[in-house]
């Protein structure tokens, strides 16, 4: 009995590595597979010349382009890698979400929005009014509307970061709070736009002469709105 249970044993002990062996097997070729396909991206990559530290992002083959269509007019590359992307562009198909991130332009896989066309206003002798939108009639914002006011001052302050974001709340204070939502404007431009680019923002300067005293006729807030959100 002892002897037919020491077999026993024998064969569960050698039942059990061998199933242990098989195990291993097929880890060691999933790992296989998974190494295969890092070093086959990685030697693709390296073979394109990359020479900076871009890190190597081993992400999934996918064929085919994927373009959208930016919303700031940025079809543009990572900054500082347009000569590398030049180098790189044959592997655009080869790694779509790596290439996405950093040489989206040369690849193709964004569609650059026009900018705008210049408001009718600025094209007149007298240029735009404070709005961005109505044509001055005259000198110093001559027939422009009034400058709009906030109509619950404290309100406006407490609840000012909603003028920039989606939804409801949004359209409301914009148009409780106007002078509140034009002033976080100016402030969040000053800090995403190039001066430069400022001094030829129409809504930027209508801004700067509205609140340096100009009067008029008051109007809606949806025109200065508008063009507020191109600009954003």
């Amino acid at each position: 009995m002892k002897f037919i249970a020491l077999l026993q044993f024998i064969s569960l002990f050698m039942a059990v590595l061998v199933s242990g062996s098989d195990l291993s097997d097929f880890f060691s070729d999933r790992l296989n597979d998974k190494s295969d396909d890092v070093s086959r991206i990685s030697r693709g990559l390296r073979q394109k010349k990359i020479r900076s530290s871009l890190p190597l992002l081993f992400s999934k083959i996918i064929s085919g382009k994927h373009i959208k269509e930016e919303k700031k007019y940025e079809c543009k590359n990572a900054k500082g890698y347009d000569e590398l992307c030049g180098e790189w562009k044959e592997v655009c198909q080869e790694d779509v979400v790596l290439m996405q991130t950093y040489c989206k332009k040369t690849c193709g896989f964004c569609v650059e929005k026009p900018a705008p066309a210049p408001p009718a206003c600025q094209l007149t002798d007298h240029g735009c009014c404070w709005d961005g939108v109505s044509t001055a009639h005259g000198p110093n914002q001559e027939g422009c509307p009034e400058c709009l006011k906030d109509k619950y001052s404290s309100l406006c302050m407490r609840f000012q970061d909603y003028c920039l974001l989606e939804g409801k709340n949004r359209e409301w204070i914009r148009q409780k709070c106007p002078k509140t939502c034009i002033n976080l404007w100016k402030k969040y431009a000053e800090k995403t736009f190039p001066a430069e680019e400022l001094q030829e923002n129409v809504v930027y300067n209508a801004w700067e002469i509205c609140y340096s005293g100009a009067k008029g006729v008051k109007r809606g807030l949806e025109s200065l709105l508008d063009q507020l959100e191109t600009t954003k």
